[in-house]
């Protein structure tokens, strides 16, 4: 299971943004993972897009109710945890992919250290991931993560900490 964390802000994401969360949500699929997600809209909603067009299992950890989920998820969990539910995604994942992103995106990115997760970040996408990869916090921490550069790349080390983690 990979997790997908980024912005849900439809209105400030960039196309590119969008198009490349769409392209790792179809090359997870491809290589059979299955896609896990706080199953709302804008980076989410298209990665699960993205593995729907691959025939791709997606999952959707939603904050109250699953009327919340996008039309892309397949298994949506209605937590009714509010934000907190970001541990949930986080600890339901064998990798974390985090693009772009505000708050939750940070959020995300925190729990996945805490917990250990491997974490994969797309230089290049924007938001809050932008600014962690250029500040080097991570390197400070001497925690497990990789910066890609492209959607293949990202797609690339997190099945490669898969194989690592197994």
């Amino acid at each position: 299971m990979i997790a997908i964390c980024g912005s849900d802000d439809c209105e400030t994401l960039k196309t590119s943004s969008i198009m490349l969360a769409e392209e790792i949500g179809r090359l997870i699929a491809l290589r059979g993972g299955i896609l896990v997600c706080g199953g709302r809209g804008g980076i989410m909603r298209a990665a699960c897009k993205g593995a729907k067009a691959e025939g791709g299992l997606t999952v959707g950890i939603l904050p109250d109710t699953k009327d919340e989920a996008n039309e892309w998820v397949d298994v949506p969990v209605a937590t009714g945890l509010g934000i907190r539910r970001n541990m949930v995604v986080v600890n339901a994942a064998d990798v974390v992919i985090a693009l772009n992103g505000r708050w939750g995106t940070l959020n995300e990115i925190s729990f996945a250290q805490i917990f250990g997760k491997p974490l994969v970040l797309v230089r290049g996408s924007g938001g809050c991931v932008d600014d962690v990869v250029e500040s080097q916090t991570l390197a400070l921490c001497g925690t497990r993560y990789s910066v890609a550069e492209t959607a293949q790349e990202a797609v690339d080390q997190a099945f490669s900490w898969c194989k690592n983690t197994v």
